[in-house]
């Protein structure tokens, strides 16, 4: 089988076009970064660095501590939210920088450069720097109200700055704390709402009470229904008080749902525009799109989708977990079938690892969990394809990091 793979694909005339545009790149983000952050603040070469080897869209805001130096850097990518956090030690010298997905810490101390807003009524929720109500940091959001209001939604997304994706799975983590309970009846409540939809396509619907003084998490996983409108809400049921920081919003899985290939990790595999996304109903698996992949029997090998490495990098030396859904809208020919893998760009094959290849019966749909362990390099990239023709679609796609 390695010699198949050997022949089929040398260093592609893709490849060495995107690694041109990657340093290319690469130089636009060091002069920029050089300008926007300044000398007196953070080196723009160690932002670069093995930490972050991102290409950066749009710095939405830098975050300084009370002496001036940067502790928080929140930016966007391929339509994501990321924040970079920085720790120094007694001297002012950097001691650790990562990066993670947005994490809104409210410590700009307004709603002005978050995904947020104050919910509603208006102004029902305020941010607050009161050291006996706050969570960590200097901020936290909070709501505050009577016994005698019912609902008080103290802290909203704003689907201006956020939008949900329909037909999608996203998991909520936050901090709280109790500050005061509800009346006996109250409670504090959290969910997802489809804006100007009726109350039936709420999501993620959770209640509770606790202690005052009380500090815990919480972690809600919910699917949107087919609607692009949904927010979040943080609410008071009959009074009470509640602190909130620390909010994380991950999307669970692709479900391609965006209809192109700009808001996800993917791109139509190679050759170039080998695959695209279909909103056939005959074809899609579930929502309203899928990525697909459809080939003759006479092309060989036909890469249909790909992870993106400048989206998404795969660590070296770690082991993941890929779980999808695939749906055969036609078969390959006798000696043909659908097949996976990962792969390490500009390395040779004996690096493919989690190879899997099967054929099934049309109009089946199935589940498939791969995992596999990458080597040595940090430019891993996973690859749907058809070998000798047929018809694949893709959707639900989902990364796990095992170890």
């Amino acid at each position: 089988m390695i010699w198949r793979w050997r022949k089929r694909v040398p260093l592609s005339d893709y490849m060495k076009s995107r690694k041109l545009k990657q340093f290319i790149s690469m130089i636009w983000i060091a002069s920029f970064l050089f300008f926007t952050l300044g000398m007196g603040h953070v080196n723009a070469e160690t932002i670069i660095g093995t930490t972050l080897s991102l290409q950066q869209e749009r710095i939405d805001t830098n975050i300084y501590d009370s002496s001036g130096r940067l502790q928080s850097l929140i930016f966007s990518k391929y339509g994501k939210r990321l924040i970079q956090n920085f720790t120094y030690d007694q001297n002012g010298n950097t001691t650790d920088r990562n990066v993670d997905w947005y994490k809104e810490s409210f410590e700009s101390g307004s709603y002005d450069a978050t995904i947020f807003n104050s919910g509603y009524p208006d102004k029902a929720g305020s941010i607050t720097n009161d050291p006996q109500k706050v969570i960590s940091g200097k901020y936290s959001a909070i709501g505050t109200a009577s016994a005698t209001v019912d609902w008080s939604e103290f802290l909203h997304t704003d689907p201006n700055k956020f939008q949900f994706e329909p037909n999608t799975t996203y998991s909520v983590t936050f901090k709280y704390k109790v500050n005061a309970l509800p009346s006996a009846n109250g409670y504090f409540y959290f969910l997802a709402r489809a804006a100007y939809q009726d109350f039936s396509h709420d999501k993620g619907w959770e209640y509770w009470t606790d202690r005052v003084g009380t500090v815990g998490t919480k972690k809600i996983t919910f699917t949107t229904d087919a609607y692009a409108n949904y927010y979040l809400i943080w609410g008071l049921h009959f009074g009470g008080s509640l602190s909130i920081d620390d909010v994380q919003i991950t999307k669970v899985a692709e479900s391609f749902e965006s209809g192109s290939y700009g808001a996800t990790i993917f791109n139509s595999g190679y050759p170039d525009k080998a695959g695209s996304i279909t909103n056939d109903p005959q074809k899609v698996i579930s929502g309203k799109y899928s990525a697909i992949g459809t080939a003759s029997a006479t092309v060989d090998w036909s890469e249909f989708l790909h992870t993106d490495p400048n989206k998404f990098q795969f660590e070296p030396n770690t082991t993941y977990s890929v779980t999808f859904k695939y749906k055969v809208n036609a078969l390959p020919n006798t000696n043909g079938y659908f097949y996976f893998l990962a792969r390490a760009a500009y390395q040779d094959f004996s690096h493919d690892k989690g190879w899997e290849y099967w054929t099934d019966r049309v109009g089946t749909v199935g589940t498939k969990t791969i995992t596999f362990t990458t080597d040595a390099y940090a430019n891993y990239y996973l690859i749907w394809g058809l070998h000798f023709g047929g018809s694949l679609s893709i959707d639900d796609v989902q990364f796990t990091k095992v170890s």
